[in-house]
């Protein structure tokens, strides 16, 4: 198994999942379950990015103060890519909870109203990300109508994630 190879989060988590016991695999799978959702299930390991997971990190602070434990089953499993060399980079260290802190309302205003210029590359860069993320909403929403098929809305972890992911989307375009 090498970073060549390609697997997808499905097919790493699957592997994974028995390593897990008891409360530790219930508690593990449903945070595991929004994760790979919000990535996308048939993703290349190996497409993943540090950028991308601290920003499933920092979207991890809405569920309050226990989200540095809910997100520990996905750092573990962060962790056992990269013992597998599965992935070639380390990205567990890359998940961190932020913490919201006093007055930093008042910076990111600061921040915003400054002017900043863009290169032709820059601009290309944001145009290809762009069209990326409006072919990504189109995947999400087949992926909340086939979580939404298991008809258990209480405890639909695919559903929460392709809903949380969609939202992430939604953000992303709209700045």
């Amino acid at each position: 198994m090498s970073v060549e190879q390609g697997h997808s989060l499905k097919e790493a988590y699957d592997q994974y999942l028995p390593r897990l016991k008891g409360e530790e695999q219930r508690e593990g799978q449903q945070e595991l379950n929004r994760f790979i959702q919000w990535c996308g299930r048939d993703r290349a390991i190996s497409q993943l990015t540090p950028s991308e997971i601290a920003e499933y990190g920092e979207s991890a602070s809405i569920w309050g103060a226990d989200s540095a434990k809910k997100l520990k089953p996905v750092k573990s499993f962060l962790t056992y890519l990269r013992e597998r060399k599965l992935t070639s980079v380390s990205l567990a260290p890359h998940l961190k909870v932020s913490k919201a802190k006093k007055g930093s309302r008042r910076v990111y205003f600061k921040s915003a109203m400054e002017r900043a210029e863009l290169t032709a590359e820059g601009y290309a860069n944001l145009q290809s990300r762009l069209e990326m993320l409006k072919e990504e909403r189109i995947n999400i929403i087949a992926d909340i109508q086939r979580a939404m098929a298991d008809k258990d809305f209480r405890e639909n972890a695919p559903l929460d994630a392709a809903k949380e992911r969609q939202g992430l989307i939604e953000s992303s375009l709209r700045s």
